[in-house]
């Protein structure tokens, strides 16, 4: 393609700087840890943090195609029944490989990208899931 057929994309924003909220649970030996967080994004906590996200595969180029898919696939109000695509992502692997962080790293890319559809803001919810039935399980 030549320079002149390019489609220039320019996302500005503003990087929200407030702390995550957090939701500390008291454990039954005493213990106190997090059980959920909460970030206003785009947020000063993530940025940069995709760009710096390197991995042996292209999954961060294939995660965010996919995910920009499926918004503009629910944007268009295409019916499943004629397009079929799954709505959840599950990433799995052994603990330190960067789940977590590329979940927040997409989730900021996301949000900057379609601040336009997110006229209310995007909040990104991060829950301890040892603390998801510890309300409810005895």
């Amino acid at each position: 393609m030549l320079p002149w057929q390019q489609i220039l994309c320019v996302f500005v924003y503003q990087l929200n700087e407030e702390a995550a909220g957090e939701e500390v649970e008291e454990g039954e030996d005493g213990s106190a840890g997090v059980s959920y967080r909460d970030w206003q994004l785009p947020c000063t906590e993530f940025a940069g943090q995709w760009e710096a996200l390197v991995y042996d595969t292209d999954v961060k180029a294939r995660l965010l195609r996919y995910c920009t898919a499926a918004l503009r696939f629910s944007d268009a109000r295409v019916d499943p029944q004629l397009i079929s695509w799954n709505r959840v992502l599950l990433l799995h692997g052994p603990p330190g490989t960067g789940k977590t962080s590329l979940c927040a790293a997409l989730a900021q890319k996301l949000a900057i990208r379609f601040a336009r559809r997110f006229t209310s803001g995007v909040t990104l919810c991060e829950v301890n899931a040892h603390s998801l039935f510890s309300r409810w399980v005895r």
